[in-house]
């Protein structure tokens, strides 16, 4: 199962200000307005005699005495409020897969983003159910992706994915889903004219007419990847104390996601035998779960250091399960009789409760 966690920061205004401060503070309205026929038609008849509503004051100028608050507008204030509600404190991370015909919201045709190695369709896939199924969240209902309003959100804005191919797989999903909405494909393009390989993972697309970057940039770990003499010989080492070298790439932008987990179960990485560094220390053995959390706070450091939480958002994504069978994704397994998502949760996690940056 996917574990998404977005990171918070709280941020509370001082407790008291002078008078001066309070009188310049701008005041925020909203107003939310529903017209039914009849209040359309109330509004009708009402219109001959607002005069008679009216009352001059001392200047002259007539004012509108107050009526009774709309029923219908209470109601749909009340109704939005509950709605918002329900979104913030739902769990989309406890629910099923649904199949629905609707789906899918782009094919490898349509897209021309999906790189030979994600190609299903192209690699010479056959069904095409697992194509139409979506999420449902057991307490609430999440909107069917709209491209047009979401690239008017992110107008003007970079949103950055980093980590393994997991998120690659979501940032090329998204940049496919955002295509649907555009009307002239030559205005999206890569910043430095990078064709998508499996060979390089940084890349930048530009949206022009929304003035936004959709941009991905690949670390496995989070953490740095580096080198160390261990006895006579120089080995490759995980250093996790030390944030991955293109940290630098992520900062400034808008919305960030980040993921790292299924590096941590190879073999090598797994066993923490002359592998995770500190400093110039080389542990000799360390139990991949204490390097894991080591890492994370290593990159949770890193984001209170260099993010600005009034900027930007920050999304954490940990795992998602396997489905090789007979072996793994190297050792001869095999996904082809997975045509149906996983509807049980797995046990095991190992974060579930939200991450606070």
């Amino acid at each position: 199962m996917v574990i998404l966690a977005r990171c918070k920061r709280e941020h509370r205004e001082p407790e008291t200000a002078s008078a001066e401060e309070k009188k310049s503070r701008p005041i925020s309205t909203q107003r939310i307005e529903v017209q039914s026929s009849e209040n359309v038609a109330e509004e009708t008849r009402g219109a001959t005699s607002q005069k008679k509503n009216e009352a001059p004051n001392k200047e002259g100028v007539r004012k509108k005495k107050k009526g009774p608050t709309s029923v219908a507008n209470i109601e749909t204030s009340r109704n939005e409020r509950n709605k918002e509600k329900s979104m913030r404190e739902c769990d989309v991370t406890k629910g099923r897969w649904v199949y629905d015909e609707n789906y899918p919201l782009y094919t490898n045709s349509s897209c021309p983003f999906i790189d030979e190695g994600f190609d299903c369709v192209g690699n010479g896939r056959l069904d095409k159910d697992y194509m139409k199924w979506r999420w449902q969240p057991q307490d609430c209902n999440i909107s069917r992706f709209n491209a047009t309003k979401m690239l008017d959100l992110i107008r003007g804005k970079r949103v950055v994915f980093v980590g393994d191919s997991i998120n690659r797989n979501q940032w090329e999903s998204m940049l496919c889903m955002l295509m649907g909405a555009v009307k002239d494909p030559k205005k999206v393009y890569e910043t430095h004219g990078r064709r998508i390989t499996k060979e390089k993972g940084n890349y930048c697309f530009k949206f022009v007419d929304y003035k936004c970057t959709v941009e991905y940039y690949v670390s496995h770990f989070l953490v740095h990847e580096s080198k160390a003499r261990v006895g006579s010989r120089r080995v490759q080492t995980l250093r996790i104390d030390a944030i991955d070298r293109g940290s630098s790439r992520w900062r400034g932008a808008d919305i960030l996601i980040f993921n790292t987990a299924h590096w941590w179960s190879h073999s090598k990485t797994k066993a923490g035998i002359n592998y995770y560094q500190e400093g110039s220390q080389v542990h000799p053995q360390l139990d991949v779960s204490i390097a894991f959390r080591r890492a994370l706070m290593t990159w949770a450091s890193w984001a209170d250091r260099h993010i600005n939480p009034r900027k930007t958002e920050v999304f954490f994504r940990s795992s998602a399960p396997s489905h090789f069978r007979g072996g793994q994704w190297n050792s001869g397994g095999q996904c082809k009789d997975a045509t149906q998502p996983l509807n049980e949760t797995s046990k095991f996690g190992l974060f579930r409760e939200e991450l606070h940056c």
